[in-house]
């Protein structure tokens, strides 16, 4: 189980009632045991979340970098690759837009370049 919630609220309960955010060692101990049984990447996401909360660092720095980094890299890429076909997805419709709009313009100067008089144009 990835994030073992009948452990981990009341772990967090305690923390955040009994202790007011100042872990004492043996609670440090439960959480780090609660640590050792997660799997290694949920660890930054429980940082993150735990830092918004607002007590100090449960969560080691070692934790967060489970992954190699060749694989850091592919994800890297990965991410930069997904956020430019996701900006050629969102600019494509913004431009047929602009297209039609031009296009349509310029139709509509044309009808009434034609539509004026004939003794108009002399």
């Amino acid at each position: 189980m990835p994030y073992n919630y009948p452990v981990l609220l009341p772990l967090l309960d305690d923390l955040f009632k009994i202790h007011r955010c100042k872990p004492t060692r043996e609670w440090k101990q439960q959480f780090d045991n609660y640590l050792k049984n997660m799997p290694l990447y949920y660890a930054a996401p429980l940082k993150r979340a735990l830092q918004k909360m607002g007590p100090p660092n449960l969560v080691h720095d070692t934790m967060e970098n489970c992954l190699s980094y060749n694989v850091l890299n592919y994800l890297k890429r990965l991410k930069n690759q997904a956020k430019t076909e996701f900006e050629k997805l969102i600019c494509q419709p913004l431009e047929r837009k602009r297209q039609y709009q031009t296009g349509y313009a310029s139709i509509l100067r044309h009808s009434a370049h034609l539509a004026q008089p004939l003794n108009s144009l002399k």
